[in-house]
């Protein structure tokens, strides 16, 4: 024979687990979201600086070919602008005279407007390179809240024109 004070318990349960994972399930969307966006702001800042440093190493290192590496920007621009889960990317390339250093040239122009050529540098002047990036949320909690997060990198290198290699003293 059954005993009806047990059966009677045993529906006052029924479905309890449901419920259970009802109340748990936002919550760990939440943290599986944000998992996933964080990862996505950290792929974002690596490839936006691997692209920068790549800018910055083919302007000062590959060849000789004419217009020099440090005169091609849109090269360089192209270069640092190769990076994953990244938008809005602004480059700016700025050219400092060592004797000077308050005289700035952007983005391959002079003050007037007229490309820059390879006279209107020596050995010694800086090129910079700064990469602004800014990575937008996927969770919709986390971009109500936050909507974007800005990267901002610098990378800078020193122009050399010459090298004088094996020479006898």
């Amino acid at each position: 024979m059954r005993n009806p004070t047990s059966r009677s318990h045993r529906n006052g349960t029924r479905g309890q687990g449901l419920v259970e994972f009802a109340l748990i399930m936002p919550v760990l969307m939440l943290i599986v979201m944000g998992i996933f966006d964080f990862g996505r702001v950290m792929i974002a800042y690596a490839s936006t600086s691997n692209a920068l440093r790549d800018a910055a190493r083919f302007a000062t290192l590959y060849g000789d070919s004419e217009p020099r590496p440090y005169l091609q920007c849109d090269e360089i621009e192209r270069r640092a602008r190769q990076a994953l889960f990244a938008n809005a990317i602004t480059v700016m390339i700025e050219y400092i005279k060592e004797d000077n250093p308050t005289v700035i040239y952007e983005n391959c122009e002079k003050d007037d407007g007229t490309p820059l050529t390879d006279n209107d540098f020596e050995s010694g002047d800086l090129l910079r390179i700064r990469v602004t990036a800014s990575v937008q949320f996927v969770t919709p909690l986390i971009s109500s809240s936050i909507p974007k997060v800005d990267l901002e990198f610098h990378a800078q290198r020193t122009i050399a024109k010459t090298f004088l290699l094996g020479q006898n003293r």
